[in-house]
């Protein structure tokens, strides 16, 4: 889906997103939604992504949860850029 149609993927990741993504697909859905952000040139709305799914599991701030991804290298190369491109805030509390 993403290879080659970022923008429809954009939209389609989207609009799942606004219906809500099942539990057990959130994190695959939201790591598909930065790289597609990222495709879009929307490379905020990509780290803002990324930085949802670091809030969902800390495990994604190491670049190894990137490489253990069963995913084609130049989607995990996109996802590995927006990581190394996204400042994480701790949040204040």
């Amino acid at each position: 889906l993403l290879t080659d149609h970022g923008e429809r993927a954009y939209r389609f990741l989207l609009a799942g997103q606004q219906i809500g993504y099942p539990t057990e697909k959130f994190e695959n859905a939201t790591a598909m939604l930065a790289v597609a952000a990222l495709q879009c040139d929307a490379k905020e709305d990509a780290s803002a992504y990324y930085a949802n799914l670091v809030e969902s599991d800390r495990t994604w701030k190491d670049a190894k949860a990137i490489e253990a991804l069963d995913w084609p290298a130049e989607l995990k190369s996109a996802l590995e850029s927006v990581r190394a491109s996204t400042t994480l805030i701790a949040p204040t509390r």
